[in-house]
């Protein structure tokens, strides 16, 4: 029987049995399987007839069903991907003192909160200190220790005081200009002056009090180093703190 005939046939028989299963209730899983091997009777046109003691009738040919066919060839295996170069490691740099924060805080107004921090190499001590009350005044200052230089602050300011007032104390600034509210910049030069002082300072002037942040880099010589300052001030609290990153 020619091949397309014969796969033409084993189709019509496998859809006649399934058909016939249906038809006569039987029904199997979708994740059932079977080996075994069913012969049956076809002629030439799919029409199927069941072996009469393993004989077709005349007309017809046995087939098998659910005959299991020869382990085809293995298929060539896909070739590998070339794996790129290692990356080179980074050079690790000495590693750094660390930020430094300094903070003072009283709830009282009989109180008042003082904290320093010498930044290493500057010469400069940063004082942070707290003092709540009626038109009292916090702040966070740049103490010089050793005038070896003078130095430079740049950077910016974010000013939110209803109720206060700040300002800025540096030289040729001896009481200091109120600064604006809202967003500023900051750029001076403070000369080189024994424990002379440049100051950020925040004064209550009303029950809502304010509040200041800034964000500045202080050079002094080959020295550097960030300060971020926060000052907030109240009749009945305040708040002053520093955090010191050094950058070189």
């Amino acid at each position: 029987m020619p091949r397309s005939r014969a796969l033409r046939i084993a189709l019509t028989i496998v859809a006649g049995v399934a058909v016939a299963a249906t038809a006569a209730g039987v029904t199997y899983a979708a994740t059932s399987s079977t080996t075994k091997v069913v012969y049956a009777c076809a002629n030439r046109t799919g029409t199927l007839k069941l072996l009469s003691k393993g004989i077709c009738p005349r007309g017809y040919s046995k087939v098998a069903i659910n005959k299991q066919g020869p382990r085809g060839l293995t298929g060539p295996r896909g070739s590998q991907g070339v794996r790129g170069p290692r990356g080179l490691q980074g050079i690790q740099g000495d590693p750094g003192p660390g930020a430094l924060t300094i903070r003072s805080a009283t709830d009282s107004t009989s109180q008042t909160d003082v904290h320093d921090q010498l930044v290493p190499g500057t010469g400069l001590n940063v004082h942070a200190v707290c003092e709540a009350g009626d038109g009292s005044a916090s702040g966070v200052y740049l103490d010089d220790k050793d005038a070896s230089a003078s130095y430079a602050v740049t950077g910016s300011y974010d000013l939110q005081a209803p109720g206060a007032h700040a300002v800025l104390v540096y030289t040729g600034h001896t009481n200091g200009p109120n600064l604006a509210s809202g967003l500023g910049l900051v750029e001076y030069t403070q000369s080189a002056s024994l424990n002379s002082s440049s100051e950020f300072v925040i004064q209550e002037d009303s029950s809502t009090g304010g509040q200041m942040t800034a964000d500045v880099t202080v050079t002094r010589g080959g020295e550097r180093f960030i300060l971020h300052l926060y000052v907030a001030e109240s009749p009945t609290h305040c708040v002053a703190q520093a955090e010191i990153i050094p950058a070189t």
